[in-house]
């Protein structure tokens, strides 16, 4: 339980690290600014999020077809399954929320999807 405390705070932190140079150039003055650069910190943590996602969903497939015969790790891959799939839609609904509001606050703004990484 502590290691599972102490994990998560590193990748809180970690993750907090990587956004902070963003946060600290951002002087914002008014809320419309605020929101802006809060698109802009999702736009760049969401990518990285949804590609955990679907590494979760891929884990859960493998674990799921290497263990045809005994239903225990059968099940603990469909449940990395249901994580995975399940982490996709919330990623993808609080993305298109964000998106829906800062439009509606700013007007018509350019709202592009989030890129998708790449391997080239």
């Amino acid at each position: 339980m502590k290691n599972n405390i102490k994990k998560n705070a590193f990748i809180s932190a970690l993750f907090a690290t990587a956004f902070l140079p963003v946060s600290a150039f951002a002087a914002t003055t008014d809320f419309a600014s605020f929101l802006g650069v809060l698109n802009d910190i999702f736009a760049k943590a969401i990518p990285l999020i949804i590609g955990f996602a679907v590494i979760v969903f891929f884990w859960g497939v493998v674990k799921f077809v290497r263990a045809a015969d005994q239903p225990e790790q059968r099940a603990e891959g469909r449940k990395f399954m249901v994580y995975g799939i399940v982490s996709i839609f919330v990623l993808f609904s609080f993305w298109g929320l964000v998106n829906l509001i800062i439009s509606t606050v700013l007007g018509t703004v350019d709202v592009s999807s989030p890129t998708i990484p790449q391997v080239k």
